[in-house]
């Protein structure tokens, strides 16, 4: 199957390759283009930027069909219900950026559990990035100009909120060789199961069942 041009960098500084797993680019510029690709659940989030292409989705099923002069759009994905099915139409110029679990957390202004929909969402948190800071990336020729110009933005954009309790239930969930229950990882955590599951919902997106 054509995917078209697809590649994937890693961030060059050191700070970003710990919550950000990396960038992509996806292109084609035939106009009978057309593929389609299925994401499973993941515990990775990803901003998917969009040149000239509308959204349109049901359910499991999303489109993207290129559009003459709509410009930049962005989504949000990281809440995937078992699977998602992403069809593209036409010519396709798409920026990717893949967060590791929590990762996002440390360049947006809100918990990501706050911007979640299932499936996608819209994304606009930042605030000039249509406008100029896009044009330029998506002018710049070679992956590495590009990977540079996202790092600057991102690098601008760091904080470090305090999620040490959600670190280490990530790490216990991801490494325990039994299915831990909420309770059973609430005590080893020694926090209230209630306040496990606000805070895992509020900056993970998905229940601990889910993830």
């Amino acid at each position: 199957m054509n995917f078209g041009y697809v590649k994937f960098i890693r961030p060059q500084h050191p700070t970003l390759r710990q919550w950000i797993k990396g960038y992509y680019v996806q292109q084609s510029n035939q106009e009978d283009f057309h593929t389609s690709l299925t994401f499973y659940q993941n515990i990775t989030t990803t901003i998917s930027v969009y040149k000239d292409s509308a959204t349109t989705s049901s359910g499991r099923y999303r489109q993207q069909r290129f559009q003459a002069g709509k410009g930049f759009s962005a989504l949000l994905v990281g809440l995937v219900d078992k699977y998602q099915q992403v069809e593209f139409f036409g010519p396709i110029d798409r920026l990717g950026i893949v967060f590791y679990p929590l990762g996002i957390n440390h360049f947006l202004r809100q918990p990501l559990g706050d911007l979640l929909k299932r499936h996608y969402s819209f994304f606009d948190c930042y605030e000039d990035a249509f406008t100029t800071f896009l044009p330029a990336v998506y002018a710049a020729d070679k992956l590495e100009q590009k990977r540079d110009l996202l790092d600057d933005f991102f690098l601008h954009r760091f904080q470090a909120p305090d999620l040490p309790l959600l670190f280490k239930a990530v790490e216990l969930l991801t490494t325990s060789d039994e299915e831990l229950k909420v309770q059973v990882l609430a005590a080893k955590l020694g926090v209230s199961r209630r306040t496990l599951l606000r805070r895992f919902k509020k900056y993970l997106g998905y229940s601990v069942e889910e993830y």
